[in-house]
């Protein structure tokens, strides 16, 4: 799908809201995982950390303004 897309993974931010699912399968793909964890739960320190959480999807737009990784 990426390659239709005319992307690379490197260039492709992947969000969603499990931290085993959409943060270790998207980082072993070489995108960049940003977990939604809306009730600002804990994280499973037995399961990958992603780089970068939000609470809100309206929380995207700043975070990839200001940088990912930051």
């Amino acid at each position: 799908m990426l390659e239709q897309l005319g992307v690379t993974p490197e260039e492709t931010v992947y969000v969603g809201d499990r931290q085993l699912e959409d943060v270790k399968g998207p980082s072993e793909a070489g995108m960049h995982p940003v977990l939604i964890n809306r009730n600002k739960r804990p994280l499973d320190p037995g399961l990958p950390t992603p780089p970068d959480q939000i609470s809100s999807l309206f929380e995207l737009p700043k975070l990839l303004d200001n940088g990912l990784g930051s």
